[in-house]
């Protein structure tokens, strides 16, 4: 959630659903999934990819 959409990026406060703030701060929580992005970058940095690292195709 964002305080006032309209005020610029530097300006705007951004806060989480107090349902969603275990699940991404609460390392004691069951539900914590912060180590899974960790995980998913490990498992897919090993992929082959359909290029060479050194001549990927430049992203924007």
């Amino acid at each position: 959630m964002v305080d006032h959409v309209a005020a610029p990026p530097d300006d705007r406060c951004y806060a989480l659903p107090e349902e969603h703030r275990a699940v991404l701060v609460d390392d004691d929580d069951p539900g914590y999934a912060a180590p899974l992005a960790r995980l998913a970058m490990a498992f897919t940095r090993n992929l082959p990819r359909p290029w060479p690292r050194s001549t990927a195709p430049a992203v924007g």
